[in-house]
């Protein structure tokens, strides 16, 4: 019970860092395609770390 726990937060960690490093790499290039690409990768993965917060 307690591993699960322990693999849901770092999923859900390691979704938020992703997400932030995507957003801060296409901020800094300014590339639109990166953003639009950043935006399609965030919507999903903020859906999974709200449903895994809801786990925990």
């Amino acid at each position: 019970m307690y591993e699960s726990e322990q693999i849901y937060s770092f999923a859900a960690f390691a979704s938020g860092a992703l997400i932030l490093g995507a957003v801060w790499f296409s901020y800094r290039q300014r590339s639109r395609l990166l953003l639009s690409f950043a935006s399609l990768i965030v919507t999903p993965a903020l859906v999974f770390y709200v449903n895994m917060i809801d786990h925990l």
